[in-house]
């Protein structure tokens, strides 16, 4: 009896990681859809970024990156930025 109590037990132990390796595999598609669909809804906009900064900027000249040595282009979702210079946008 405590055989088949282990044997269930380990089969819905298999199951229950298959599940959630399931869900995670949806969620980070999910993510990744997302992330393409607002590169598309940007219209493959190229934004720029500093390494540290907290927003992304519209054009490399704006003010707010002038002491900037380096500075990142790219799309919005490749900036990993949550939003948009203020003085830019």
């Amino acid at each position: 009896m405590n055989s088949q109590y282990a044997a269930l037990q380990s089969e819905r132990d298999s199951l229950q990681q298959q599940v959630d390796a399931k869900k995670a595999a949806e969620e980070q598609a999910a993510r990744e859809a997302a992330a393409q669909e607002l590169a598309e809804s940007q219209g493959g906009e190229t934004v720029y970024w500093v390494p540290n900064g907290k927003v992304y900027h519209s054009t490399i000249n704006c003010p707010s990156l002038g002491r900037s040595k380096t500075i990142y282009h790219g799309t919005i979702a490749e900036s990993g930025k949550p939003r948009g210079c203020k003085n830019c946008y």
